[in-house]
């Protein structure tokens, strides 16, 4: 038989197979790599400034600004589009440089200020954006890429006479997050390439209003641990005269200005956080019950922990008056004086910590005791392994194994105890965000893993917040949110810890929210399992 060939007949044969077997090949690597790909592990974009744990310079200073149109970031990146960040870097340089200067202002034009002893100018002076796909989930279809966005800030620090005593640089690292966008399968193959961009592009653009105030709050923390850590700055501060302990800086109206405030506050006691007072009368202040409605026994103990002023961190808003509050609370649900053992700003160091919660609280404790311990104070991670510390008053986030006390070792400890219950009350939280929070120097916050604690079944345990969320407090009530919650729980009859923690939950996710903060309480057991233990009251 004679074979018979077409001229360019085989070759257009063999280009077609060659071009299917080419589009199965790529559909086959898709689905494999969709198989096979999983998101890499990012970390979380930083949503506020949060407490630094600075050591402040004992001076006042100003925050001078470059002009709004400074301060427009521009990205590059198949496109081109504009994110202002004047106002928002306003708001963050306030919150991180009123952590490194004892006083701190704002001022708004180019002349010459002399009021305070150090001039601070920041301006953003470079930015950048780009992208890359990790992985085709598909031959079209929903497509992921990891979207990077790097801010530098200029920072300088002057006298008011005009020497520079630093100029610097300080950059965000790169902060990233991940775009998921989708392009359907005709579109992939026949469609524009324009069209399938331009979706890219609207994406890419969503994406930054999100990831630009991320990179501006980082790079605004590592602007202010900077001139915190500027010998420079440090050494021209020493020289500065402290205004506050010289009364001849002092003119007549402000003399006359401070006594008038001291004779209208006469009147008010000398009280801690007086001025707050009023907020607090008017709800929680108050409290006594019947003594048929006290379940307290006589060898029931409590430990209350409240630090507010810390040696060398940020303040923890309201953890004094709190744990006062607290104290007066269980004196009046029956708890003996003797059995409650008050640790309050510089008497709640870590080796006092040590004293009550290992020594003192064991030998307190007799069979059938039930405990009490309340915390309200800063908490910190480690930003190595990520182990949650509670921050006595001489306590280093940067080092914690030796100046912290691990919220891990206050379980067992509690565990070991002859107590029939033990109830815990954390007005903290553990993740560096801010609020009652705080992290070592360059750490970026974390989220604490609670399965590796092991909490015996005897132990209830509410916490102020969950995973990387913050605890706060409202200058109104002048509490810590969860502490105030938790009184009035009690006040208005909520009898044991499941019914007051199913009453306070909601409320303090709705307070928080009107902080613009999320905050929401958590239980370590399912609180309908506990209907019948850990009573407070009747």
């Amino acid at each position: 038989m004679t074979r018979m060939f077409i001229p360019g007949v085989s070759a257009f044969l063999r280009n077609v197979v060659i071009t299917v077997a080419c589009c199965m090949l790529i559909i086959l690597t898709s689905v494999l790599n969709s198989l096979a790909a999983g998101k890499p592990a990012l970390p979380p974009i930083p949503n506020s400034i949060g407490i630094l744990g600075l050591k402040k310079i004992p001076v006042t200073a100003a925050i001078q600004l470059a002009p709004a149109n400074y301060n427009t970031v521009y990205f590059k990146s198949g496109f081109t589009t504009g994110v202002t960040l004047q106002d928002k870097l306003e708001n963050y340089l306030q919150q991180a440089f009123s952590q490194a200067f004892d006083e701190l202002y704002v001022i708004r034009n180019v002349a010459r200020d002399e009021t305070a002893a150090v001039i601070i100018r920041v301006a953003i002076l470079n930015s950048s954006a780009y992208r890359w796909d990790y992985a085709d989930k598909s031959f079209g279809g929903d497509k992921s890429a990891i979207q990077t966005v790097n801010i530098e800030l200029g920072i300088e620090v002057s006298t008011p006479a005009g020497k520079t005593l630093l100029r610097d640089k300080v950059s965000s690292g790169d902060i990233k997050n991940y775009v998921e966008y989708k392009i359907s399968l005709a579109d992939a193959m026949f469609g524009s390439i324009q069209d399938n961009l331009k979706a890219q592009e609207r994406k890419m653009q969503a994406g930054l209003d999100e990831l630009a105030p991320g990179a501006l709050i980082a790079a605004v923390r590592n602007a202010a641990d900077k001139v915190s850590g500027s010998q420079d700055v440090r050494q021209y501060a020493a020289t500065v005269p402290s205004k506050k302990s010289d009364p001849k800086s002092l003119t007549t109206a402000e003399l006359t200005a401070i006594v008038q405030t001291a004779i209208a506050q006469s009147g008010k006691g000398g009280q801690k956080g007086a001025k707050t007072a009023p907020a607090r009368n008017s709800e929680i202040s108050e409290f006594s019950i019947s003594d048929d409605l006290k379940v307290m026994g006589e060898n029931d103990v409590a430990v209350i922990i409240g630090i507010e002023g810390y040696q060398n961190l940020p303040k923890s808003e309201y953890s004094y008056d709190d744990a006062k509050l607290v104290k007066d609370y269980f004196k009046a649900l029956g708890i003996k004086e003797r059995n409650i053992d008050f640790l309050a700003d510089e008497k709640a160091t870590r080796s006092a910590m040590e004293k009550s919660l290992e020594g003192w609280l064991s030998n307190k404790t007799k069979r059938g005791s039930r405990v009490f311990l309340y915390y309200s104070g800063h908490g910190a991670p480690d930003p190595a392994t990520g182990e949650a510390f509670l921050v006595p008053y001489d306590g280093d986030p940067n080092y914690l194994s030796i100046t912290g006390y691990p919220l891990k070792r206050l379980y067992a400890k509690l565990g070991s105890l002859n107590a029939s219950e033990v109830v815990v009350i954390l007005d903290s939280c553990f993740s560096g965000s801010g609020g009652r929070s705080v992290i070592a120097k360059g750490a970026r916050p974390l989220v604490i893993t609670s399965t590796k604690i092991t909490i015996p079944p005897n132990m209830a345990v509410l916490s102020a917040t969950q995973g990387a969320q913050i605890s706060t407090s409202s200058t109104e009530r002048g509490h810590g949110i969860l502490t105030y919650y938790f009184l009035k729980a009690i006040k208005d009859g909520k009898r044991n810890i499941s019914e007051i923690y199913v009453y306070l939950r909601p409320e303090v996710e709705d307070e928080a929210k009107a902080l613009n903060v999320q905050q929401s309480p958590s239980l370590n057991q399912n609180p309908e399992k506990l209907a019948s233990k850990f009573f407070l009251r009747k």
